[in-house]
């Protein structure tokens, strides 16, 4: 069975290489760090998680391994009972968006 792709990275991988890259950018140039903006977005809807994963032609067992949550996490989204949290409804946009994005990914 293959590994769980988004537990093979750190959660806050993304967040703290941004931090990090800001950090290093400011000592380098002298000036201060640019501020991050947070949009908000409206929640994803149980369809449009549905429609991300028949996209992605998985069962609900495969897109929770890809996502790295429970079977029983991707069920509760797609009945609408729960809602991903932030950083998961973004890897399902961006799969949503691009689902050849996880050929690449297991790639990198």
């Amino acid at each position: 069975m293959p590994k769980p792709i988004l537990r093979s990275f750190g959660a806050n991988l993304v967040p703290e290489a941004i931090a990090n890259t800001d950090a290093h950018q400011a000592e380098v140039s002298g000036k201060e760090p640019r501020r991050s903006k947070v949009v908000a977005r409206s929640p994803l809807s149980p369809a449009e998680i549905k429609a991300t994963r028949k996209a992605l032609k998985v069962s609900q067992a495969r897109f929770a391994d890809i996502v790295g949550v429970s079977a029983h996490s991707v069920t509760a989204w797609e009945r609408g009972v729960r809602r991903p949290d932030g950083v998961t409804s973004r890897l399902i946009r961006l799969l949503g968006r691009d689902p050849d994005f996880i050929q690449t990914w297991r790639n990198l």
